[in-house]
């Protein structure tokens, strides 16, 4: 996912669930998605390492509809604007 040893642990202490919760299959979907935004595989590793609550959220659900309403309110499509967010 393009962490290093240090923030794997940080992501694992602050969200447990992120270890053995979700597939291989489902982290993919959402760091290729993140990747989508401009996010090199570094990038995408330290936000999850740092807002590790965004692995357990929904792309469908969660993300898509936070991305087309910032979209729609003129924000610019790029990484920051996962930075904040939470479930």
């Amino acid at each position: 996912m393009g962490m290093d040893e240090k923030d794997f642990g940080t992501m694992v202490y602050d969200y447990p669930k992120a270890l053995g919760f979700f597939s291989l299959e489902e982290m993919n979907s959402k760091v290729n998605y993140l990747k989508e935004f401009g996010l090199s595989t570094e990038e995408v590793g330290q936000l999850l390492a740092y807002k590790p609550q965004l692995v357990g959220c929904s792309i469908e659900e969660r993300w898509k509809p936070l991305v087309k309403y910032l979209y729609y309110l003129g924000v610019h499509r790029d990484g920051s604007v996962f930075a904040g967010y939470r479930c």
